[in-house]
């Protein structure tokens, strides 16, 4: 998959972690969360575009599920050997 994408990760690289193509906010090929970074999507189009594989980004990919990895761990409560109540991370 990452060779979709001219070896370059869009998923590391991306503020916003999007997988089918740059979004609105764009300008001038720099990012919009950080203007001082280059928009991942013109490094992956760049980079496709140097290796003559323009054709590669017709396929799309199915949207991250980040609600299942963006939730927080659940808290756990336990009592220690004292009695007290200790709060641990998830059992899953």
């Amino acid at each position: 998959m990452i060779d979709d994408y001219g070896a370059i990760c869009p998923i590391t690289r991306c503020p916003k972690g999007l997988v089918n193509g740059p979004c609105g906010g764009t300008s001038h090929g720099k990012c919009e969360v950080d203007p001082e970074l280059d928009c991942a999507w013109v490094l992956i189009h760049e980079q496709l575009k140097k290796e003559g594989r323009e054709d590669k980004r017709v396929k799309t990919h199915e949207p991250k599920e980040w609600n299942v990895i963006r939730h927080p761990a659940v808290l756990v409560e336990r009592t220690d050997e004292q009695g007290h109540k200790v709060k641990m991370g998830s059992e899953k």
